[in-house]
């Protein structure tokens, strides 16, 4: 193994969550891909537009599976909530081979994927190929189209919910420094990578000033969607959605980082008002999208 895939093995591996059981129970520990509330958003925005039919297949497969916690007022919503970041702490013990679901390592000098290039990692044989090909084999499962021994079709239900979040975060479409992990930055004066200011820091700096909980944020950013947003949403297919996500890592994430001088670039107001509406609309169009794949997949 070459000495940046073992940094990159490294770093992801520090970056992870714990695994407590089966279902996912939320302990402290450094965020990966939105941290444990952008995923949770996601995915409370995903159940509000399920439908019966819908929820009660879900209800049907997770059946058995603890709730972690939430109070049940949806029981299989709140399963889903609750499992939502079950796959970061699953790939570091009983899903070893899901390890690069998790994301698409793009170059930043390129707009598009290309999937002989990005979803063909050189450990793929024990960790997996990219999160294009885990979201498109859970889905299979799912399904019903094929079985896969390791990975029951409840599990990869979760996989899916986890997936999409994942592939909405600008800096998991990003090859460089690791998606930015070794991009050191100081945010608000605090020293941080950006890798980690996209994951959790814009969206819980954003929540902390309007003083809302994952549940109250969770209601504002579907209450802003309305028809036209979520006809523009559910556009494309996951291929276009993880090159728009690209686009904002190269010009929203990046760009303004530019010809910021040696040192660790700052992060402060200005950038911060420019990137919460962009992680706010990313939240919207994972849960919109997220929807759509479970409705289409449990139709």
């Amino acid at each position: 193994m070459s000495f940046k895939n073992t940094l990159r093995s490294f770093q992801r591996t520090l970056a992870s969550l714990a695994a407590v059981g089966l279902m996912c129970a939320a302990l402290p520990a450094p965020a990966l891909a939105w941290g444990d509330e952008g995923h949770h958003i996601v995915t409370m925005i995903a159940g509000k537009h399920l439908s019966a039919t819908a929820r009660q297949k879900i209800a049907t497969i997770m059946k058995g599976k603890s709730a972690c916690g939430f109070v049940a007022n949806d029981p299989a919503v709140d399963k889903l909530v609750c499992s939502a970041t079950w796959a970061d702490g699953s790939r570091f013990t009983t899903h070893k081979n899901t390890y690069n679901w998790h994301f698409v390592d793009i170059t930043l000098n390129r707009e598009t994927y290309e999937e002989a290039k990005d979803c063909a990692p050189h450990d793929q044989a024990t960790k997996g190929k990219c999160g294009l090909y885990g979201l498109e084999h859970s889905r299979q499962i799912l399904r019903g189209e094929i079985t896969d021994p390791k990975i029951s079709r409840a599990q990869a239900l979760m996989f899916i919910v986890h997936i999409v979040g994942d592939l909405h975060q600008p800096l998991h479409t990003v090859e460089e420094k690791l998606g930015g992990n070794f991009f050191f930055v100081t945010y608000f004066n605090i020293d941080s990578q950006l890798h980690k200011v996209w994951d959790t820091k814009i969206l819980e700096t954003r929540m902390i000033k309007l003083g809302k909980t994952e549940s109250q944020y969770a209601s504002i950013l579907d209450g802003q969607i309305g028809q036209a947003g979520e006809a523009s949403f559910l556009q494309g297919d996951p291929v276009s959605w993880l090159n728009d996500c690209h686009a904002l890592a190269i010009n929203d994430a990046y760009a303004p980082l530019q010809g910021s001088g040696p040192g660790k670039p700052a992060i402060g107001d200005t950038y911060f008002k420019d990137s919460w509406p962009i992680v706010n609309e990313q939240l919207k169009r994972a849960g919109m999208r997220l929807a759509k794949i479970l409705e289409d997949d449990l139709g």
